[in-house]
């Protein structure tokens, strides 16, 4: 049976710049040192660094910047000398090719194709525009960012003027087709003015709402319905409604028609109608709107109590003494008892009344007289 071993040893050989190899031993193969040092370009002479252990010669790359005169504008660039040596060398037939390659940065005034205007750009866009075929011109503005941003004003399709940038008044004017109804031309007109909606109403919008609406419209001539629902012009006027209570109400036009087409939607208007409603216990009545017949009142009607055993008067609100406005009306206050048997209990509400808290004046047994409420004599309830 044949072994096979291997050297577990390091190279530690040395290349001619006395660089250690730390590597394992790689015999039969030689060192390649991969220690960055400093080696000079034949071609050239620059300075670059490159593992020991490569050649140079006047093939390989040169990344230093240099100063470099465009033949086709004038401008200076700053390319790499081997982009420099490659435009230098290169047949004189394609030597413009590789310079428009390079892509002139230097900024200079554009001549736009579509309308007249000038713009800073890049040079090399200037001279794309130069070399490009009439037919292709209408594709410059989008494909090299050189959209006329000059403001110009113009009467839109709607007779109202406006204001707006070239490149959209241009792309408004070479597509007819694509007019404010469809919202592609970039332009929207902001005058006021009034529309005819499909319920009849008149209302007051923005001129490019209104050319959206009639669009809408023109697509969904059957279906109202579907056309109020892909519509966000909304009719404010105020129309009568019947409400589930039997009364006519008041709201807002699209809201009826919202309801009309969907019985789940849910109106909701406050009936304003007024109706007499009697409150709690005391008998008393009071008008209040319709929406609010159903909600918990106070009564805050006034009343005067007489208490039974001093004759003394007392003012209140029924909201106040509940059990006290019973005794204004003499109701006859029957409850069951524990053999259910009724009884009056009157006495039970005698006692949950406030005390009489007329000042009386008491003779005091040394003569003198003092001023104290009535529920502190003898009389009081």
């Amino acid at each position: 049976m044949t072994h096979i071993f291997f050297c577990t040893k390091k190279c530690l050989k040395q290349c001619d710049h006395n660089h250690i190899c730390d590597r394992g031993c790689h015999f039969p193969f030689g060192c390649r040192c991969n220690v960055k040092i400093n080696k000079t370009l034949p071609r050239c002479g620059h300075i670059i660094l490159i593992g020991c252990s490569e050649k140079v010669d006047q093939f390989t790359t040169c990344n230093e910047q240099v100063d470099f005169i465009l033949e086709i504008c004038g401008h200076h660039k700053k390319i790499s000398c081997s982009e420099k040596h490659k435009i230098e060398t290169v047949e004189p037939r394609n030597r413009e090719l590789y310079e428009k390659h390079s892509k002139c940065s230097e900024i200079v005034s554009v001549d736009l194709p579509q309308c007249g205007h000038t713009k800073l750009a890049e040079c090399w866009k200037s001279l794309r525009i130069k070399k490009t075929d009439t037919d292709m011109l209408k594709y410059i503005p989008n494909r090299y960012d050189l959209k006329c941003s000059k403001e110009v004003v113009f009467n839109l399709e709607c007779g109202h003027p406006i204001t707006t940038m070239c490149y959209k008044k241009c792309f408004y004017e070479k597509n007819p087709a694509l007019t404010q109804k469809e919202g592609k031309a970039g332009i929207e007109c902001e005058s006021m003015v009034e529309l005819n909606l499909v319920c009849g109403h008149t209302t007051t919008v923005k001129c490019f709402e209104r050319f959206r609406y009639q669009n809408m419209r023109s697509l969904l001539p059957s279906s109202l319905s579907l056309f109020r629902r892909y519509t966000n012009i909304k009719c404010t006027a105020m129309v009568d409604i019947a409400l589930t209570c039997g009364h006519m109400g008041r709201t807002e036009c699209w809201e009826k028609e919202q309801q009309m087409e969907s019985s789940h939607y849910k109106l909701n208007v406050d009936c304003k109608a007024l109706v007499e409603i009697r409150i709690g216990q005391c008998g008393h009545t009071k008008m209040v709107e319709c929406y609010q017949r159903h909600t918990q009142l106070e009564c805050h009607e006034k009343s005067v109590y007489t208490y039974p055993k001093c004759g003394h008067e007392r003012f209140f609100e029924c909201c106040q003494h509940p059990d006290m406005q019973k005794l204004h009306f003499n109701q006859t206050a029957l409850r069951r008892g524990g053999m259910g048997r009724r009884y009056n209990y009157r006495e039970e509400i005698d006692c949950k009344l406030p005390l009489c808290e007329h000042l009386i004046d008491k003779q005091l047994s040394c003569g003198h007289k003092i001023a104290v409420t009535c529920s502190m004599s003898e009389n009081a309830v």
